[in-house]
């Protein structure tokens, strides 16, 4: 039986190597969200053969393993996931699948009993150049947005975000926690679990920045490049400085921009009206679909 552990930073420090290569593009295989996240999804996690392998439980599904990660054997990490489903004496099921990955679970198990995904949880995915100066007559109002914050707000800067300023990063979620909080369980947990991640953001090699409007800090962003996707792990502004969120976005993929980064994931909405809308105007190129599997 695998031993299944809860995930800590120092666990997903050890194995983010493993995986900065990885081809999976959804947030959810990424060390930031893996921690922010860990809680609200009953989560816990084990490493087999070079392979970061999750379980979540719900009442709904009860155990649900995670799709082996990593630069390790997957055939042998499917069998050690299979054959603990067998010691425990609970279904083979697996979450949040990439759909890219389905055929792969499906040549070891065969066909699943069950099958599907819940758009709700999709991740926004987008060409990386979307948000390098918003390009192009379909980004225009994000454009539009950025230059009244430019003609508004001359005196702005945009500051890398490190293990020596990230105090300002809590200071600014406690002096405007009204601000972000919002009626879903969801997006509570978030704001519960910031400080954790924040005291976590050099062990587990996150990257961050600060926009600061004649000296005032207005708005912070989390994230991290794996593969070739950056994974925009958490964004913060304050809107009374109008088009605040999309220079924000903007000068975040500037930063981070290299000749590896294609794509930039701004995770799921949630169910959330305002933020599906939000995302919907960075013109998307897909829909990154999270699958449950019953073999």
């Amino acid at each position: 039986m695998l031993k299944f552990e809860s995930i800590t930073p120092e666990i997903l420090a050890e194995f983010k190597p493993h995986l900065l290569n990885s081809s999976v593009r959804l947030c959810d295989y990424t060390p930031g969200c893996l921690y922010l996240w860990r809680s609200f999804f009953n989560m816990s996690c084990t490493l087999v053969s070079n392979m970061i392998v999750c379980t979540s439980e719900s009442q709904e599904h009860g155990i649900c393993y995670t799709y082996p990660v990593g630069d390790g054997k997957l055939i042998d990490a499917l069998n050690a996931i299979a054959d603990d489903a067998r010691q425990r004496e609970i279904p083979l099921q697996f979450c949040c699948v990439p759909e890219d990955c389905i055929q792969s679970l499906i040549s070891m198990f065969g066909q699943p009993s069950k099958s599907y995904f819940e758009p709700v949880w999709s991740d926004y995915l987008y060409p990386y150049e979307n948000f390098c100066g918003y390009p192009g007559k379909a980004l225009h109002s994000q454009r539009n947005h950025v230059n009244r914050f430019l003609r508004e707000y001359p005196n702005h800067s945009f500051v890398q975000m490190t293990n020596d300023n990230i105090e300002s990063a809590r200071l600014f979620m406690r002096q405007n926690h009204a601000e972000f909080e919002k009626d879903a369980d969801i997006a509570n947990e978030e704001l519960m679990r910031l400080e954790e991640l924040f005291s976590c953001f050099k062990k587990l090699r996150l990257s961050g920045g600060f926009l600061y409007v004649n000296d005032n800090l207005i708005g912070l962003t989390i994230g991290e490049a794996i593969g070739d996707t950056l994974h925009v792990h958490v964004e913060k502004a304050l809107t009374e400085f109008h088009g605040s969120y999309q220079m924000l976005a903007m000068r975040f993929a500037e930063m981070m921009k290299n000749d590896g980064l294609l794509y930039i994931n701004r995770q799921d909405d949630a169910n959330d009206e305002g933020l599906r809308k939000s995302k919907l105007a960075y013109k998307p190129c897909r829909m990154l679909d999270k699958y449950y599997l019953e073999f």
